[in-house]
C-alpha cells in the first residue's frame, strides 16, 4: 500500500516557519530602535550616532564635559565626576551645586527631535535643592523640568508640535530631594506619558510630528546656559526614537528604571540575536519537513 503525505501537512509546515520568521523580524522592529544621545558619564567612548566625537568621563578627579566643539562653556566649571553614579556599574555621574551651576550643552544643535512621531527622553536625578522650577534635560523644547511642591517637586514634561502647540503632562506624586530619581517621558504620535521610577505618573492626549521651540542644542543640567539649572546629580541619559514602554526596567527595548545602562546591549546587537534565533528556527523547522 502506498503512503501519501497529508495535503494540508505539506502545505502549513513552510508557511509555519515563515510565520515564525516574520514574526521574529516584526520584533526586531522595536529591537532596532535607535538610541539618538546617552550619556553614562563614565570611562567609556559613545557609540552612538549623535555622539560622535565625545566622550564622557575621565579616569581621576573631576573635569569638563567635552565635545566636538571643544570645551563648553568656558571657565572653571567642572562637572564631571568619577565616583557616585547611581549605579555601581556606572561609576560616573554629573553634578551641579551652587558654585558650579552652568548647564551643559551638546550637539547637534539645530536638528533636535524635530520631524519625529515618537520619542523617549530618560535619565536618573538627585536634587539637592528645590528652586521654583529647575530642568535636567532639555533637547530644543523637548524638555524633562521638576516644579517645586511641598516636599520636593513634580515632575513636567513637555514638547511642541506644530503651530508652537504645547504639550505638558504634570505629574501628581512627589520627588523628594537627596535620593536618586528615574524619570522619563514617552510619546507615540497620540500621547504623552510620564514616569517616575516606572510608574506612570501624568499623561494627555497629543499628536503632530515634534518642532523645535530653540536652536541651542541639548542640554543638561538646564534649560540653557544658566537658566532653569538643576541642583544636584544626574546619571545615564538616554533619548531614543520609539516610545519605550515601563517593563521591567532592563533597559533593553523599555526603559531603564531598574537597570544600569552599561550593561543594555546596542540596539543592532539585539536586532541581529533575535534575526539570528529566527533563522536558526527557520531552518530547523525546514529540516523536519524534509525528514518527515
Amino acid at each position: 500500500m502506498k503512503t501519501t503525505i497529508p495535503t494540508k501537512v505539506k502545505n502549513t509546515t513552510i508557511p509555519g516557519a515563515l510565520a515564525i520568521l516574520v514574526a521574529c523580524m516584526a520584533f526586531t522592529g522595536l529591537a532596532k530602535a535607535a538610541t539618538l544621545n546617552e550619556y553614562l558619564f563614565d570611562t567609556t567612548i559613545s557609540t552612538f550616532p549623535n555622539n560622535s566625537g565625545i566622550y564622557n568621563q575621565v579616569t581621576t578627579g573631576n573635569s569638563y564635559i567635552i565635545n566636538p566643539y571643544g570645551v563648553y562653556p568656558s571657565g572653571t566649571y567642572d562637572n564631571l565626576q568619577v565616583a557616585g553614579g547611581k549605579w555601581g556599574a556606572s561609576t560616573g555621574m554629573f553634578q551641579q551645586t551652587l558654585t558650579n551651576q552652568w548647564g551643559q550643552g551638546f550637539g547637534p544643535g539645530s536638528t533636535g527631535l524635530a520631524g519625529l512621531g515618537s520619542f523617549t527622553m530618560e535619565m536618573w536625578v538627585n536634587p539637592f535643592t528645590n528652586p521654583a522650577l529647575e530642568t535636567p534635560l532639555n533637547f530644543n523644547g523637548v524638555s524633562l523640568n521638576l516644579q517645586s511642591v511641598a516636599g520636593g517637586y513634580r515632575l513636567v514634561s513637555q514638547f511642541y508640535t506644530t503651530g508652537l502647540v504645547i504639550h505638558q503632562a504634570f505629574a501628581v506624586g512627589v520627588i523628594s530631594t537627596g535620593t536618586w530619581w528615574h524619570i522619563a517621558m514617552t510619546y507615540d504620535g497620540t500621547t504623552l506619558k510620564q514616569y517616575i521610577n516606572g510608574t506612570l505618573d501624568g499623561s494627555i492626549a497629543a499628536t503632530g510630528l515634534v518642532i523645535n521651540n530653540g536652536s541651542g542644542g541639548l542640554f543638561i543640567g538646564a534649560n540653557t546656559g544658566s537658566s532653569q539649572t538643576f541642583f544636584g546629580d544626574i546619571d545615564e541619559v538616554r533619548i531614543s526614537d520609539v516610545a519605550l514602554p515601563a517593563g521591567t526596567g532592563t533597559g533593553v527595548n523599555q526603559l531603564a528604571w531598574n537597570a544600569s545602562l552599561v550593561a543594555v546591549p546596542e540596539p543592532a546587537t539585539v536586532a541581529m540575536g533575535m534575526m539570528a534565533m529566527g533563522g536558526f528556527a527557520f531552518m530547523r523547522l525546514i529540516r523536519r519537513k524534509r525528514s518527515s
